[in-house]
This record gives structure tokens, C-alpha cells and sequence, in this order.
């Protein structure tokens, strides 16, 4: 059997991808990377193991799930070059922390998935957009999309060159007709996407929480998750009015 290496944060796109690969006669090795300053770490990991668990017993299970390999952030090869590519890049396109960190470890892991999803929001998709361009292949007999490098720029291809984009021509919502339609459903709403919970619940005004809501799955919040999240956005309206009504202050 083939080994599929993935990256797992028990979110609903790497979770996606997991289920796929479970319908597969392969190997899956789940990667995730520690990092003791994310506030959300012990959820997803207790998510992880409760999904491994229950798909494990699921009829149309044919993979083998391993179990997940912890890398700690520090333990992870240091790369000057790649390193001074992501802060370039994160100052063009704003690309996420986590890309200087991926990318590192890639070098070392072979054929890393990264659960990339096809959404506006996303800031990485967008940083591939306009640097490069993406070729669907075969990997150990398994779909998935990879930088076409002969169309990308050098900068993409140091940071992404390394990873694999399998769910990246799938939206969050595609997912969740693909899983329901399968059968699914309870394990995708035991995915985590908190970064900063509230008595074991999801905030509300995190960049996660609030790509999930705009994305359509506020049905996935308890009722103080939402408030919160109204209430910040009101205090983000009002924070713009109370700046353009100091702007025409100065111009009278």
C-alpha cells in the first residue's frame, strides 16, 4: 500500500481530504505541527483523534489510518533562503505565518498535501494566482494538483514547489454536498476552526470563525459564538464611521 503524507488539523479541508484518501487501499500519515502559542492546539488535536477513531470503523473505510506524527515548530530545518522568500511574499500578498514553516518541512517530507481550499478568502490561493499556475497529476496513482513550474515564479515555487494542492479546485461548501452526499455529515461537524476558543467553544471574531460564517455554516456555532461575532462586527462598522467622520473634521 502507498503512503499518503497530509497535513492534519482536524479542520474541515484537511478533514475533507482525509476522508477521500480513507475510501483508498493507501497508507495515511497525518502530519501536524506543534506550536505551543496556538491557543487552539489541544482541540485540534482531541478532534484528530476522535475522527481517526470513528472512520476507522466506517463500512466504506479502506485506508489505513497511522498514527499522527507530532513535529514540533523548532525541531523543523532551518532555511535562510526560504525564510527570506516568505517575508518578501508575506509583505506582497499577506500569506499566512505557516507557509515559512510548510515549506521547511516539505524539503524533508515526501509529497506533503496541504489541504488548500478553492475560496476568495484565501490568501495563499490568491498568492498562486497571480504567481503561478497549478497542473492536476497523478501522485502514487492519487489525483492532486501541483505547481506547474514551468509557469510559476521562483518565489512560488520555493515556497509551494514542495507541497501538494489535492482539494484546491473544491470550495467548502462543494465539500460539504460531496461528504453529505456520502454519508459523512457527522464526522465533517466534528471539524475544528477556532484559533482562540471560549470555554471549549469557537470565539466568533477569529479569521477562521469568520471566513466560516461568510462561507455559510453559522449553523455551526452555539448562540454566544454568534453574538460575539456580531458584536464585533458593530464595532467594526462603527470603528470605519468614527475614522471617515474624522477625515471630513480635517477637510472643513
Amino acid at each position: 500500500m502507498e503512503t499518503i503524507n497530509i497535513l492534519w488539523t482536524g479542520g474541515w479541508d484537511s478533514t475533507f481530504r482525509v476522508i477521500e484518501l480513507s475510501r483508498e487501499k493507501v497508507k495515511i500519515q497525518p502530519y501536524y505541527v506543534l506550536d505551543n502559542t496556538r491557543n487552539s492546539q489541544k482541540n485540534e488535536l482531541e478532534t484528530i483523534n476522535k475522527i481517526s477513531e470513528k472512520l476507522k470503523k466506517f463500512k466504506d473505510t479502506k485506508a489505513e489510518i497511522l498514527p499522527i506524527k507530532l513535529i514540533e515548530m523548532d525541531s523543523i530545518e532551518k532555511n535562510e533562503e526560504i525564510t527570506h522568500i516568505y517575508i518578501k511574499m508575506h509583505k506582497k500578498y499577506k500569506i499566512g505565518s505557516q507557509y515559512d514553516y510548510l515549506a521547511r518541512l516539505a524539503l524533508n517530507v515526501d509529497n506533503l498535501e496541504l489541504g488548500l481550499e478553492n475560496e476568495p478568502s484565501s490568501k495563499a490561493l490568491n498568492f498562486i494566482n497571480l504567481c503561478g499556475k497549478l497542473k492536476k497529476t497523478k501522485i502514487k496513482g492519487i489525483d492532486t494538483y501541483v505547481l506547474d513550474t514551468e509557469n510559476s515564479k521562483e518565489e512560488l515555487i520555493k515556497l509551494f514547489g514542495n507541497l501538494n494542492f489535492p482539494i484546491i479546485d473544491k470550495s467548502k461548501m462543494e465539500m460539504k454536498k460531496i461528504t453529505d452526499k456520502m454519508g459523512y455529515k457527522t464526522i465533517m461537524d466534528m471539524t475544528w476552526f477556532c484559533h482562540n476558543p471560549i470555554n471549549n467553544e469557537p470565539c466568533g471574531f477569529c479569521n477562521p470563525c469568520i471566513s466560516t460564517i461568510r462561507s455559510g455554516f453559522s449553523y455551526r456555532f452555539p448562540e454566544n459564538s454568534l453574538k460575539r461575532y456580531k458584536r464585533r462586527k458593530i464595532d467594526r462598522i462603527v470603528r470605519k464611521i468614527k475614522k471617515v467622520y474624522k477625515k471630513c473634521l480635517k477637510h472643513t
